[in-house]
């Protein structure tokens, strides 16, 4: 099997791993304030960064306009994407350009419980968001096959490409759960991901954040995730911020 055929499997076993849920800190882990978010319009603020091969990294900040509502009992989470900046190496312009002129739709409407813990989408939550992402990918990857790209960039730009759709949707479908209500200590975990040859991957997560004392709700929060594969190392890094919005 060639190299590039056994790092698409090992991206598999990876994805596959991050499809399980993971992201679920221990009963009883923090004692939370009363949660009261405001009613009026708040500005979040998601900051990806996913480190390349080369020491580089893909970085990409999206805010959104979002308000909380109570309705039948629980919160439900509305928003709207308002801005978008991707960063990235030179030779990942254009792809840097798609992502930045996408609009995200995945993310809301959301479901919180009474506690502020996040249940899932609601209804019309994330419908167009596959189809929107495919039509990206598909773009991106006839523009890596016109070229030309270096080496390394290409491999780490079809990595990219391959794995967008899948790592994007698991990310907004996998919110840590306790997102807007941050525990009081960060919290880790790891799992082991078997991969094709015998050999074994490693996935950890780190989260923390802090929430307001007043009404509970999280102010910023942050995840960091590793991957150690086939004797490499990808760190990605989320950061949140919920403030006012004037």
């Amino acid at each position: 099997m060639t190299g590039a055929a056994d790092r698409r499997m090992a991206l598999g076993g990876l994805l596959a791993a991050l499809a399980t849920p993971l992201l679920a800190p221990a009963a009883g882990a923090q004692s939370l304030a009363r949660f009261a978010p405001p009613a009026g319009e708040l500005l979040y603020r998601r900051r990806l960064t996913r480190e390349l091969g080369n020491g580089e990294a893909i970085i990409a900040t999206r805010e959104f306009a979002i308000r909380f509502r109570m309705s039948a009992g629980a919160f439900r989470v509305t928003g709207r994407q308002i801005s978008s900046e991707i960063e990235a190496p030179a030779a990942l312009a254009e792809v840097a350009r798609i992502e930045r002129e996408r609009i995200e739709t995945g993310v809301f409407p959301l479901l919180l419980d009474r506690s502020g813990r996040i249940l899932g989408h609601a209804a019309n939550g994330a419908e167009a968001a596959p189809a929107e992402r495919g039509a990206a990918a598909r773009e991106l990857e006839a523009m890596v096959q016109r070229g030309p790209l270096p080496a390394e960039p290409r491999q780490e730009a079809e990595i990219y490409l391959r794995t967008m759709a899948e790592a994007n949707s698991l990310v907004t479908a996998q919110l840590p759960t306790e997102l807007f209500v941050p525990p009081a200590r960060e919290w880790r975990e790891e799992r082991s991901i078997a991969l094709p040859g015998g050999q074994r991957g490693m996935l950890s997560v780190l989260f923390g954040g802090t929430a307001d004392p007043v009404d509970g709700l999280m102010r910023s929060a942050y995840r960091k995730i590793e991957t150690r594969l086939e004797g490499t190392v990808r760190r990605t890094r989320e950061e949140w911020t919920l403030t006012p919005r004037n």
